[in-house]
């Protein structure tokens, strides 16, 4: 692999280390090329604006401040398949695609400003979850676990998202 070593830069003696496949230049010049590579291995920070940071601060176990939806999906004829699995697989080839649902939020230091979203790899055995239904269900009991469901809050140390697939329809 196409593995390097970054060099730290430290206030007190300049460089710690090398940088192995720059060519030989000059100190000032390795620590501009060296700052820039360390930026760029940084996780992306983007400070929550201060409504969205309200819905966050009001939220109480009595008053849940996220959004829920219901959608039914009737599987294909013939339909085979493990379609938690395929659910799962699904999400994980287009995660990349949906920045969104790869971050989480962090507090400030000693809370003196709103958080912050950083880049988090979510575990979608977490994020998408099966729940299965009693034989003979219709959409009253469905409707009925749904309205169990919502009102736990989400777990702010992950990406704010989850799904739950309900089978036994």
């Amino acid at each position: 692999t196409n593995s390097r070593r970054y060099a730290e830069p430290r206030a007190d003696r300049g460089l710690t280390g090398a940088v192995e496949g720059f060519p030989s230049t000059s100190p000032a010049a390795r620590r501009t090329s060296i700052v820039a590579i360390s930026h760029e291995r940084r996780p992306a920070m983007k400070q929550l604006p201060g409504l969205d940071a309200s819905f966050l601060h009001l939220e109480t176990p009595q008053m849940p401040m996220h959004v829920g939806a219901l959608h039914n999906f009737e599987l294909p004829a013939g339909y085979r398949g493990d379609f938690l699995a395929d659910m799962r697989a699904h999400m994980a080839e287009r995660l990349v695609l949906a920045p969104a649902l790869r971050q989480k939020l962090v507090k400030m230091p000693l809370n003196l400003s709103n958080p912050v979203w950083v880049d988090d790899e979510p575990d979608l055995e977490q994020h998408i979850v099966g729940i299965k239904l009693k034989k003979g269900s219709g959409q009253a009991e469905l409707e009925a676990q749904v309205g169990k469901l919502h009102p736990v809050l989400l777990d702010r140390s992950r990406p704010l998202w989850k799904f739950h697939v309900f089978t036994g329809l």
